[in-house]
């Protein structure tokens, strides 16, 4: 019985060796057809990678959005833009008080050399563009007008600083309040999404790095659409305004200074483009370190008992100094926009001074009009 099912086997054999040969190219075949959609699920390209992680753009941030959040929004811009447009009121009042103290410093030396006239005391030039006489007065006149002047315009700064006090307060807590509530609605459905999730799912994505994703990143959310917002629109405001004055007062200066925006321009896509990409390799550097730290501390009974502590600390020690890496780069981008900013910013200011100075010889500005505009 033996041998008849040996000898079967060999017959068996033979006939699989015999057929190996024809069916060999459809074995192969077969094994590339049932390999290939693993090698693709383990080996993601960067086409699908960059299908995936989509940007989101920034008023889908507000989808969660009731109707008191875009009342408080609404709300928030019209303070905002008043807020903004207070700069350049308090930089014209400015301006007609620097021409007032002009004016009296201008009137000051023919006062002083009037009284010295015998006979004469406590008297001031006021015209000599007559032929046969001079017209003096009193020099407590000059003095009061100039008293006058300045009560006038401290009045004017006290009202003005009121109200930027209550506009700043209202335009900062409204949107304060309405980021609070957005980040509460993203946090609550953030979690609900993971909890929707299948076990699988949780194969790829470590719960450390959730739990990072969920505090740090929605974090940044939060202060991308509060106060900073608010601060947007603050400075359109300003900016709209400003533009607005220095066309109305001098539209000349205000021409030459308009050149140097577009390196303005220049330095805020620089900024905007690599601090943003930088940001986002920080935060993704700093979520893998969290889902490491989480994955030790959750079985660090497991990790002590092996002996693995400095095998672990190392692969922590390891995501944090990537992180580190990318924080320098970053800063190192930020400083430099920062100080370019500040070059072309100062640059416009001596230009404008320079030929300010030209407009004041040619008597068609006014120092108080130049600081102005």
């Amino acid at each position: 019985m033996q041998r008849s099912v040996s000898r079967e086997g060999v017959d068996l054999e033979a006939a699989n060796h015999d057929q190996g040969t024809d069916s060999s190219k459809d074995h192969n075949q077969v094994d590339f057809i049932a390999a290939k959609p693993r090698k693709k699920w383990f080996q993601k390209s960067k086409k699908e990678d960059e299908v995936i992680e989509k940007s989101v753009p920034y008023f889908q941030l507000f989808r969660y959005a009731s109707s008191v959040d875009k009342f408080l929004m609404v709300i928030g811009s019209i303070f905002g833009i008043a807020n903004g447009a207070s700069m350049p009121l308090m930089m014209l009042i400015f301006g007609d008080l620097t021409d007032s103290f002009i004016s009296f410093t201008q009137s000051g030396p023919a006062a002083i050399n009037i009284s010295a006239i015998s006979g004469c005391s406590n008297v001031s030039l006021v015209n000599t563009a007559t032929n046969t006489s001079i017209t003096a007065v009193n020099t407590s006149i000059a003095s009061q007008g100039l008293e006058d002047s300045v009560h006038r315009f401290m009045i004017y700064f006290i009202i003005l600083a009121c109200a930027v006090l209550v506009v700043s307060y209202l335009q900062i807590s409204s949107w304060v309040i309405v980021s609070e509530r957005q980040t509460y609605q993203i946090r609550v459905n953030f979690f609900k999404s993971i909890m929707r999730q299948d076990i699988g799912w949780f194969d790829t994505h470590k719960s450390g790095e959730l739990i990072t994703r969920l505090s740090d990143d929605i974090n940044k959310i939060h202060d991308g659409i509060g106060d900073k917002a608010a601060t947007y629109c603050q400075w359109m405001a300003a900016c709209i305004a400003g533009f607005t004055m220095g066309f109305v007062r001098g539209w000349k200066l205000t021409l030459v200074i308009i050149a140097i925006s577009p390196l303005l321009a220049i330095v805020a896509a620089f900024m905007s483009k690599f601090g943003s990409a930088f940001t986002n390799k920080e935060l993704e550097a700093y979520s893998k370190a969290g889902g490491v730290a989480e994955e030790i501390l959750s079985s660090v009974r497991t990790v002590v008992s092996f002996g693995g502590e400095k095998k672990a600390c190392e692969r922590y020690d390891g995501q944090l100094d990537h992180a580190l890496r990318v924080g320098i780069k970053k800063s190192f981008v930020v400083g430099i926009g920062i100080a370019l900013t500040f070059l072309v910013m100062f640059g416009s200011y001596a230009l404008a001074f320079w030929y300010g100075s030209t407009l004041i010889a040619a008597g068609e500005m006014s120092g108080g009009t130049i600081l102005t505009v």
